[in-house]
């Protein structure tokens, strides 16, 4: 049957009559470097795609996978690849909540009176009104990633840089200098960003216990790779990175790593996932997965990403024998979790040296049913 129109958290949404919102994957003719979906959209991006923006100065490419026109203002997810750089100005939000997380190379992060250098997998939380600044420190390529939350302050990016629409990884030996003029009318703007010059940036020291361990409060906080709280289900695995806890009830952040070897998945043989009013950002680190969205399936392979828009049903099947996974997760209004919330609830807490295995089977239906309500979400 074609032209179907489904009811999803309210909201009519046209489908292609096989319960898929039309393409998934972006594509140089879509605005590959131009944008993104329309609100209320999932959508997939390749390898190094999003709306690509030059910061004349940086040495550095910055892609917004989401934005707060995909997540209901809930969220924006940044990435950058570049060379060797200076730090920013040190500067604080008085309302977004700011994460680094390295994933090649290596990148300093100041926060306060800290700093570390983070290195792949090492993860860094700054809350509203914490002082923070950053620098890329491997001469070659280093690439990191984050979420804004609430959605909003990417608007001075777009002031700030040069709009890409080529497939430039990001700019060797760049001379440029600060665009000063555009960094005064981004601040006149006012997306939330308060400059804080005269904060000295301390040297950075290793890595000590305590970033070993999740706070239990939102305060700033410096994570080791690797040393996350881990949960296993299903053969699956969910190493937590920020909380709802950690972000004051906005988002949560997590990897999920998996094998197509193993038989099962944490949802079962088939069920799909819809949360009503929470976006899930995901971005393949290693591996690939198959990604089904409303009956439409997409193949992701390293370094591609997907948006999944509130109200869509989807999951997640690792197609290679090790898979990894970035999840983040949040809304406008009331978060109460997402996938990271069902490890947590019915996974086997493990030591960060277990990877994978088959201890507990997949939740039954009933009992995905009971926690998908608890935290605002249905199984299709």
């Amino acid at each position: 049957m074609n032209g179907v129109t489904e009811q999803t958290n309210g909201q009519a949404k046209a489908t292609n009559g096989d319960g898929a919102h039309g393409k998934l994957r972006l594509t140089p003719a879509s605005q590959t470097h131009r944008g993104r979906n329309p609100a209320g959209q999932s959508y997939v991006l390749s390898q190094c795609s999003g709306e690509s923006l030059y910061i004349p100065s940086s040495n550095s490419i910055m892609r917004l996978a989401a934005g707060k026109e995909q997540t209901a203002g809930s969220f924006a997810i940044a990435t950058s690849q570049g060379a060797a750089s200076e730090a920013i100005v040190p500067h604080m939000h008085k309302d977004a909540h700011d994460t680094f997380l390295c994933l090649r190379g290596s990148l300093q992060v100041w926060c306060n009176n800290e700093s570390r250098v983070l290195y792949p997998g090492d993860f860094a939380s700054v809350p509203p009104m914490a002082i923070h600044s950053y620098a890329q420190r491997s001469a070659a390529h280093n690439d990191f990633c984050g979420v804004i939350s609430p959605g909003g302050w990417e608007e001075f990016f777009r002031v700030l840089g040069d709009a890409k629409e080529d497939d430039v990884l990001f700019p060797t030996g760049d001379k440029a200098p600060f665009p000063v003029q555009r960094f005064v009318q981004a601040l006149q703007e006012g997306h939330d960003v308060i400059p804080q010059p005269q904060h000295a940036l301390v040297d950075a020291t290793p890595f000590s216990d305590k970033d070993e361990t999740l706070p239990q409060d939102a305060s700033p906080y410096f994570l080791k790779a690797d040393t996350g709280p881990r949960y296993l289900l299903a053969g699956q695995q969910l190493e937590l990175l920020c909380g709802k806890a950690n972000s004051a009830g906005r988002f949560s952040m997590a990897w999920l790593e998996g094998s197509s070897q193993q038989p099962t998945s944490f949802l079962g043989p088939d069920a799909r996932v819809a949360f009503n009013s929470t976006s899930t950002y995901l971005r393949i680190i290693d591996g690939g997965i198959s990604l089904t969205v409303n009956g439409q399936r997409e193949t992701l392979n390293q370094g591609e990403a997907a948006v999944v828009a509130a109200g869509d049903a989807f999951r997640i099947d690792f197609s290679t024998p090790y898979g990894r996974v970035l999840l983040a997760s949040g809304t406008d209004r009331d978060f109460q979790g997402g996938l990271e919330e069902l490890f947590i609830a019915h996974g086997q807490r493990v030591d960060k040296n277990v990877v994978l295995g088959q201890e507990l089977a997949a939740p039954d239906q009933d009992t995905l049913q009971r926690w998908a309500s608890t935290v605002g979400a249905r199984l299709v």
